[in-house]
Parts: structure tokens; sequence; C-alpha cells
């Protein structure tokens, strides 16, 4: 069973969930541990310590458990932690970005203005307020202008209201991810 569920923050994004665990059968053969969001698996770790690193999408509920499996197949769940639980402990976890974006609201283009420099390339997702990915692009160094980037939405897809973005190098999965709001209008 689950004896101890460590949630921390290990950047302004990424989540570190961390258990402690004894056998469910009580003969310390642990098989692996799985980790779940609202019944949704988001990854596993086989050997001691027993953790994952979790990047939840702008927006997405947070309820976090864990499913400790032995060599036999026993199992046994933690208790779920939600935000509230993850930001009280972990402190540091914020959903804000030292990005400039502008206009904001937009009706054409949206410009993001980068407040550091990318080696190689910067990946822009834009989700909708269900968490669902509606643009992506990778931005390769030569096309990113002044640390600028922007986003021309295809109108005639897209709703007027509040979108989620992410920026952050996707060739670096340690790195810092940049998050916020935007406001589109017709």
């Amino acid at each position: 069973k689950v004896t101890d569920f460590e949630v921390k923050a290990s950047g302004p994004e990424v989540i570190v969930l961390k258990v402690g665990i004894s056998d469910p059968d009580g003969d310390n053969t642990i098989y692996k541990v799985e980790f779940y969001n609202d019944w949704h698996k988001i990854g596993e770790s086989k050997t001691a310590p027993f953790e994952i690193e979790f990047k939840p999408k702008p927006g997405e509920t947070i309820k976090i458990k864990a499913k400790v499996i032995d060599e036999l197949g026993a199992y046994s769940y933690s208790e779920i932690k939600k935000e509230s639980d993850i930001i009280t402990s972990a402190n540091t976890l914020k959903r804000t970005s030292n990005i400039k974006v502008y206009p904001n609201p937009f009706q054409n283009e949206v410009i993001f203005q980068l407040q550091k420099s990318y080696a190689e390339s910067v990946q822009l997702d834009i989700y909708n307020l269900t968490g669902e990915l509606i643009f992506t692009n990778n931005f390769k160094k030569d096309l990113i202008s002044n640390n600028t980037i922007s986003w021309k939405p295809n109108h005639t897809a897209l709703s007027a209201g509040i979108y989620y973005f992410q920026i952050y190098n996707p060739d670096n999965r340690n790195s810092s991810v940049e998050s916020g709001k935007i406001m589109y209008k017709n």
C-alpha cells in the first residue's frame, strides 16, 4: 500500500509525484507503481524511488492517485490528491508567465514576446478551456524574430473566448514551461 505520497513542484509547470510504499500482500516484492490523473494513466515507475514527473495541461483538472502493484498482481490505491493539496504542499506550482502577450484580447494575430532566448527552437501549444490541444507549432530558431513568435488562428474554426498557451523548448524535457491565458474576440 502507499505509505507516503509526496508531491512537489520541480519548476513552474512540472509536478514530481513520489510514493513510499509497502507490498499489498506483505512479502515486499513490488512490481511497479502506476500514477493516474482522474482515472487516466499518466506514468509508471518500476524502480525505487517510485516517482514520475507530470506536466498538467492548462486548465486540466488535477486528481492524482497512485496504484501499487506487486509481482502477483495484488494492488492498492493511494488517497486522491487534488490541485489544492498539490499547490499547498508544493507552494511553487504557478500557472503564470513572464512572456509579454499583445494584443490581448486579440482578433487577427497575437504576438508572444519571449523573455529568454531559445537555443534551437521553441514550441507553442494552444489549448481550449477543456484542455484540448487546438494548435501546435515548433518555431525553429531562424523563424524567431527579435525574440517574438506569433499565432494567426483560423477564424472559421475558432470561437471567441479564453485559450491557454504553453511555450517551451521541445528539445529539452527539463526546460521550464511558460504558460498563460489569451482571449480571442471575433
